[in-house]
């Protein structure tokens, strides 16, 4: 089948090898091995997004999919992006699947200052004295854009790169994509439009950094761990989360009992428990950690703090890397909504600075 090199081409292209993509990230060691025959779809062409940071940023085809409101969906274990997780096709695992904003694909065309042209760039066709913007009307062959036609390139025309035509665009694009948005650079085809005075000014405006209508000054996120006390982690609306084992009364009665160092006192909120079978051995901790960090994973606008339990589960010390190791995953996909006792982080550190200096 001919490639197509148009947002909806590539939207279709995603969709026929969806399964192929999720079975990328829930089976790790293809992770590498195998990313090669996705890139070749598009021909190892970089496509560009722009992040909720509002920068732009490049990727290839398989790290990413569409919604069913066309927003392109990165998928990352990125820690600067896991704070925007909104759950998708990958929601039983911990790979973050993050809505950012398509700003197209690299044409293999130079400018004629030899810079990379992608869709979504305005360019002037010097020799024809036409500015807009690049797209794929044809699924090939890419072309400026004007109105209900366009000027395709052919070898032998010189482009001019003035910029993008991501300015003056709202945050709700994150939300739900419409590419039509970014059409105002073909006015300049109309009678008394916009001016190609005008059209290059305001692309050149967004050529570094796209310009948004709203603000988006935002910080990226830090795990979060707490020392002293679990007081010092506590917020309005936060989740507690403890350990919490079978402990049949005396008459046989089926009972439960918390391993749980410091519980908060007069806390009245929302709790999670996390399930364990045999409090003397450590792999039976495991299957809850992992169960809690995925539900905590897909519900990132809720914060979840961990009671500390090493007294509880009577844990001696030369053992604690042990416990501190089932919680890699928080570290290695970066949960940032769940917040955990310091010496869990600090067990981790040091496992990861081991052979690496």
């Amino acid at each position: 089948m001919e490639n197509d090199f148009s947002y909806e081409g590539i939207r279709r292209l995603c969709y026929r090898h969806r399964n192929e993509i999720i079975e990328m990230y829930e089976r790790p060691h293809y992770y590498n091995q195998n990313f090669d025959n996705l890139y070749r779809k598009l021909e190892y062409r970089e496509v560009r997004f722009i992040d909720p940071y509002g920068k732009y940023r490049l990727t290839r085809f398989g790290h990413f999919y569409f919604d069913d409101n066309g927003v392109m969906m990165l998928i990352t274990d990125d820690e600067a992006y896991t704070r925007f997780h909104r759950p998708g096709i990958l929601s039983h695992t911990l790979w973050s699947t993050v809505p950012v904003i398509y700003a197209g694909i690299d044409t293999r065309i130079l400018d004629d200052c030899h810079r990379p042209i992608f869709t979504g760039d305005v360019v002037t066709d010097v020799g024809n004295h036409i500015t807009s913007y690049v797209r794929y009307f044809h699924p090939t062959i890419p072309g400026l854009a004007g109105d209900n036609c366009e000027s395709q390139y052919r070898p032998g025309l010189t482009w001019h790169k003035e910029g993008t035509a991501f300015s003056g665009i709202s945050r709700k694009l994150f939300k739900h994509f419409d590419r039509y948005a970014f059409d105002w650079p073909r006015h300049s085809f109309f009678p008394n439009g916009i001016s190609p005075e005008e059209v290059k000014e305001r692309a050149k405006a967004a050529l570094e950094a796209p310009v948004f209508v709203e603000n988006l000054s935002l910080t990226k996120p830090r795990r979060r761990i707490y020392t002293d006390t679990i007081d010092e982690a506590m917020q309005d609306g936060c989740v507690i989360a403890y350990f919490i084992g079978h402990s049949p009364f005396d008459d046989g009665t089926p009972g439960h009992i918390m391993f749980c160092d410091n519980y908060p006192q007069g806390y009245q909120g929302k709790c999670y428990e996390i399930m364990i079978d045999d409090r003397h051995n450590p792999k039976c901790l495991d299957p809850g950690i992992k169960k809690f960090l995925l539900h905590a994973h897909k519900h990132p606008e809720t914060t979840f703090v961990l009671c500390d339990f090493v007294r509880d589960l009577e844990i001696p010390n030369d053992i604690l890397s042990i416990y501190a190791l089932m919680f890699q995953d928080w570290f290695s996909f970066n949960i940032p909504n769940v917040v955990l006792p310091g010496w869990i982080f600090w067990q981790i550190g040091i496992d990861e600075s081991i052979g690496k200096d």
